[in-house]
């Protein structure tokens, strides 16, 4: 993983706005349990595509290996609100209704 991410680092150095890159960086930072600094990819992401339902699936799923289940819950809640279906499953599973 550790080739993964200087490629990853290289490709946000050269292209900041490359979310594409800043998203694969954040899913193996959360691989490797290193969730702050996924979580602030996943928010530069949100910055430049504020509508990115898999980027909001993937910082509930942080949320919630971290304990911050109501965070978990609003973010996969966005996720759905934003197309991405599969975050159903989570909010039936792990969210009070």
């Amino acid at each position: 993983m550790k080739a993964a991410l200087e490629f990853f680092n290289k490709a946000i150095l050269y292209d900041k706005s490359n979310t594409k890159a800043l998203k694969n960086r954040g899913n193996t930072l959360a691989k490797l349990e290193r969730f702050q600094e996924a979580k602030a990819d996943y928010f530069k992401i949100l910055d430049i595509l504020p509508n990115d339902g898999g980027t909001m699936m993937n910082l509930g799923n942080i949320m919630h290996q971290t304990g911050e289940v109501e965070k978990a819950c609003q973010y996969w809640q966005k996720a759905l609100n934003n197309g991405y279906n599969d975050a159903q499953k989570m909010i039936t599973k792990y969210c009070k209704k």
